[in-house]
């Protein structure tokens, strides 16, 4: 019989290295018999990263309700095979879908729901910043880093700075997609983590990959690396720049260090 309290699923927002411990996570599912994790996971093809299918599962705005309701299905089928669907979750997906909110909630409450949060707001969303104004301007067809294209290769930080020159990117500040960006922040803090007030909060700043392998029990894993030659900030304009920093830190004086984060 499937014990649940033994199977990870990671609860996140974006930008905040869920596809890194997630790359755990799934070497647990993977693994076989080793006394800790049982042989009990289904993964998929690893098509971009260890993110799964988020995306596609909970239905974006390019995937109709239809195919929520069919994979909502399949994983409630697996279930009852003693299966269980390899993937994570991203706080947005929750968002003004309530009734999705509701039911993964309520078929995860027995399972081991990881909450991943990043204690640099500041890093999370200037990341977000970036990589959006990026998707707004690049063509998706372009070969380039995992989280923007079909490549797999987190070397290809190269590409990513070629496109960026090929399609003169406008690095600015957002107003709208900092709005949304504070909502989303309000919505995982004081809707999301006390959906699951029993459940396994964690740090980013407190993992490391030998943390992660003695917690999942499996080897350490290094498909996963960020970009380590790539400084956002350079890539915005002096005063540009400061706006981003004064509208961010307003509001981080006013709202985000009361949910324990930290800024710079």
């Amino acid at each position: 019989m499937l014990n649940k309290k033994y199977c990870p699923i990671l609860l996140s927002m974006p930008r905040n290295g869920s596809t890194w411990v997630q790359s755990y996570i799934r070497a647990s599912y993977k693994s076989r018999g080793d006394g800790v994790i049982p042989n009990m996971g289904k993964t998929l093809y690893q098509k971009q990263s260890s993110s799964e299918f988020h995306n596609e599962f909970f239905g974006d705005q390019e995937y109709s309700q239809l195919d929520t309701k069919a994979k909502i299905h399949l994983i409630e089928t697996l279930e009852k095979l003693d299966l269980v669907m390899c993937h994570k979750a991203f706080a947005n997906m929750f968002m003004n879908k309530p009734d999705l909110f509701k039911w993964f909630q309520s078929f995860y409450k027995d399972y081991n729901i990881i909450l991943l949060r990043r204690r640099n707001i500041w890093k999370t969303y200037i990341s977000l910043l970036f990589h959006n104004t990026i998707d707004k301007h690049v063509d998706m067809k372009e070969n380039l880093h995992m989280w923007h294209g079909k490549g797999v290769n987190e070397t290809k930080e190269d590409l990513l700075k070629a496109a960026i020159q090929t399609y003169k990117v406008p690095f600015r500040f957002d107003k709208q997609h900092f709005a949304d960006f504070t909502k989303l922040v309000r919505f995982y803090q004081d809707e999301v983590i006390p959906a699951f007030p029993d459940k396994w909060q964690m740090w980013l700043e407190d993992l490391s990959n030998e943390k992660l392998a003695e917690m999942f029990n499996v080897d350490v894993q290094k498909e996963v690396a960020p970009l380590k030659r790539l400084n956002y900030l350079t890539y915005f304009k002096p005063k540009e720049l400061k706006l981003i920093q004064d509208t961010f830190e307003e509001r981080f004086d006013n709202e985000f260090q009361f949910y324990g984060y930290e800024y710079k």
